[in-house]
């Protein structure tokens, strides 16, 4: 049994005893719970900060090296893509044998579709490059 001085029984429930003594008891227990808790990660926050500033290093090179490659791969496929599609602007394609083939472009379109599709592909160049010297910069090499 606990008496109003805050003492536990077996089970640690509060006995009788008034409301106020009741709660000044768990927030002298909770306040000595933060105490330690904040004593632990005091002690433990050299360790962790340490960690935290490795794992952001590692993760700025991951994502630098993931930029890279797509940069390469996007620019891959749009110049493959832009080369198909001229191809088939300039030939009469007929992609359903049921209907009439597509009609052929101009030059002046095929020009410009051209130059599109080539500028897409170098900024995509561009931006793996960019993305493989930062990579290189944080290696350190």
């Amino acid at each position: 049994m606990k008496s109003i001085t805050g003492k536990e029984n077996r089970e640690g429930k509060m006995a009788s005893g008034s409301y106020l003594t009741q709660a000044k008891l768990a927030l002298n227990r909770g306040r000595q719970l933060l105490e330690k808790t904040g004593a632990q990660g005091r002690a433990e926050w050299p360790a962790v900060r340490g960690k935290i500033g490795q794992g952001w290093e590692k993760m700025r090179q991951i994502l630098c090296n993931i930029g890279a490659y797509a940069g390469y791969i996007m620019a891959a496929l749009v110049m493959v893509a832009t080369l198909a599609i001229l191809y088939l602007s300039a030939i009469q394609f007929q992609p359903i044998a049921e209907l009439t083939p597509l009609p052929v472009l101009s030059p002046i379109t095929m020009g410009l579709f051209a130059g599109v599709g080539i500028t897409f592909s170098v900024t995509f160049a561009e931006i793996g490059r960019h993305c493989d010297i930062l990579y290189n910069k944080y290696r350190g090499l």
